[in-house]
């Protein structure tokens, strides 16, 4: 008989689990253990870890984000000191040709894009399939971990794939005397002058 796996309730200290331990897809007695919980410790006496949060403009993030966002609250050794936004406005997208014909053409003309259209088309079939309850990549809200925290609202310089943040924003950013930037938004690349 096959079971499906749900998530077991966080107080139960299981991620997933099997109800009778039967077989599943394949793997017996698979019961992952919620790791995290037991990183949320430290017998240190150095003061907590000082984090900042780089996002995109919203509070909007995917839920593996969340997570994280939740275990550094639940943590005795850091805490949440900024929220570094990224105020850029969208460009606009680009006209594109109609038709898949005309895109699926485009694509194979140009060599970097042809070189990965195989695993694209893999993820795009794997985002449908659904293994996990909650999603990890589902978009949610997070105002309720955000809110609180302070806000730096930046436009950053864009050449390209860099976004280069103004030296006022750099200033402000260093007179909170972080430890760690966790980047969760802003560009592929991020350079400070």
């Amino acid at each position: 008989m096959t079971q499906i796996f749900r998530p077991a309730p966080i107080s139960s200290g299981l991620l997933f689990g099997a109800c009778d331990g039967t077989r599943c897809d394949g793997h017996d007695n698979l019961l992952i253990r919620m790791i995290s919980s037991l990183y949320l410790h430290s017998r240190s006496d150095a003061r907590p870890l000082r984090i900042g949060v780089m996002v995109n403009g919203d509070h909007h993030l995917e839920n593996v984000f969340r997570q994280v966002l939740l275990d550094i609250l639940a943590s005795d050794f850091a805490r949440l000191e900024l929220l570094i936004v990224n105020c850029e406005k969208p460009s606009p997208a680009r006209p594109t040709p109609a038709g898949k014909a005309a895109r699926r053409l485009r694509i194979l003309r140009d060599p970097d894009r042809r070189r990965i259209a195989l695993y694209t088309a893999f993820q795009k079939y794997n985002l449908r399939r659904e293994y996990l309850e909650p999603k990890p990549r589902e978009r949610v809200n997070c105002e309720d971990i955000l809110g609180p925290i302070q806000r730096l609202e930046v436009t950053p310089a864009r050449k390209h794939f860099v976004h280069r943040l103004p030296d006022d924003a750099i200033a402000t950013i260093r007179s909170h005397d972080l430890d760690v930037i966790l980047r969760f938004g802003f560009n592929i690349r991020m350079c400070c002058k």
